[in-house]
């Protein structure tokens, strides 16, 4: 467990891509195969609002108005999460920009990997259907839409720094 900067850190894999592009889905096998703790960003803002807590409820009204959680926040619940288990970790879903990438780096070290799932836009629009199906309100769904249906070139960009030439 995460308790002093003397301990050694466990490794850190991040697992990138648009939604739908098979994040979860490779996590869950390299979990079983390997015996790695999966940690999903999303699934940790989505459990903090659920939760009712005054930070829930930032996120909520941060993802309600179709915008981007700050990068603290997010690495917040990770340092949380990773406290709780000895890793290695995979975390799917972040870092989404340099900025967040700095941000988890500043606080919890480098990742030894990346994984980057390139799929096609298709299959991007098409698989968070579902959930912005649920999202409260015309217009939060509306621009939730507008979101995923960016240009593959927009989807990508945030992550093209993170990425090797």
């Amino acid at each position: 467990m995460l308790e002093t900067e003397t301990e050694t850190k466990p490794s850190i894999y991040f697992v990138m891509g648009g939604p739908g592009s098979g994040k979860g889905t490779q996590c869950e096998k390299l979990t079983q195969n390997y015996g790695m703790v999966h940690l999903s960003a999303g699934d940790l803002l989505r459990a903090e609002v659920k939760s009712g807590s005054a930070e829930g409820k930032k996120i909520a009204k941060i993802i309600e108005e179709g915008k981007i959680v700050v990068s603290e926040t997010t690495v917040g619940l990770l340092r949380k999460a990773m406290s709780q288990s000895d890793g290695p970790f995979l975390i799917d879903g972040f870092p989404r920009s340099m900025s967040n990438l700095q941000a988890f780096e500043a606080e919890l070290g480098p990742c030894e990997y990346m994984l980057f799932l390139e799929v096609a836009l298709a299959r991007c629009i098409a698989a968070p259907a579902p959930r912005v199906a649920r999202l409260r309100g015309p217009v939060v769904r509306a621009r939730a839409l507008a979101r995923v249906r960016a240009p593959l070139r927009a989807l990508a960009s945030p992550w093209l720094p993170l990425l090797p030439s």
